[in-house]
């Protein structure tokens, strides 16, 4: 393996920024540097105040510095730096969101987090969750707005689940758990009596993604790319 230097540490964190979006300077010479290309003192000082400027940028974002550290651990695999590894599984919070029709008053029902728990626990004793289904976190139903009083009113599902996956774009694209979203939508919709007025159309969508907080927690604890220009 190669020794990983300061001065790698530096373009590894322009290059995580660039895999980022955030569009860094000086790019193709922090590439050079991990190359292991002979640079100029200038430019090394030049990829020093680029690299100092990423890290007043993330300093702020817990999420942000959690998903720069994930792209730079695996920029050292790239360069040589570690050993290759599994692909690291993170953990995200995907909102899933369904149509649904009723003629009953639906809008206040939700799933309270204690029960999400309860029912993450149960599923989890009786290992019923879907593949890389980590956890039920919320759910909630509400109207569509602007409706006449008809019997038959539409309503919208969501549901929140923590998932395993590489990154953003893998949690994004993941599959939504029928069965399971199907069975806490009528969790939510089921009355005093038992009873389940709920016609869901089963045409669940992702609706948002967002890094789990004990995620962003463990990876900002990572030696971080802030750490690395200090």
């Amino acid at each position: 393996m190669k020794k990983f230097t300061y001065a790698d540490g530096l373009a590894i964190m322009i290059l995580a920024a660039d895999k980022l979006g955030l569009q860094p300077q000086l790019v193709h010479d922090a590439r050079r540097q991990l190359e292991g290309a002979a640079i100029h003192p200038m430019t090394g000082a030049a990829i020093e105040k680029e690299a100092v400027e990423i890290n007043n940028r993330l300093a702020h974002d817990v999420s942000l510095i959690a998903k720069a550290n994930v792209e730079a651990e695996q920029l050292k695999v790239e360069f040589g730096f570690v050993e290759r590894q599994e692909p690291l599984l993170m953990e995200f919070d995907v909102e899933f969101e369904a149509v649904g029709f009723t003629s009953s008053d639906l809008s206040d029902c939700e799933l309270t987090e204690s029960e999400a728990i309860g029912f993450t626990e149960v599923a989890g004793k009786e290992n019923t969750l879907p593949a890389d289904v980590v956890a039920v976190i919320r759910g909630h139903i509400s109207e569509d707005d602007g409706q006449d009083d008809d019997d038959q009113r539409k309503v919208f599902v969501n549901v929140t689940l923590r998932i395993r996956a590489k990154d953003e774009q893998s949690a994004e694209a993941f599959s939504p758990p029928r069965a399971l979203l199907a069975s806490l939508a009528d969790m939510m919709a089921t009355d005093d009596a038992g009873s389940v007025d709920l016609e869901l159309e089963e045409n669940w969508e992702v609706m948002a993604v967002d890094l789990a907080a004990a995620e962003c927690a463990r990876r900002v604890s990572e030696p971080s790319l802030a750490a690395v220009a200090a």
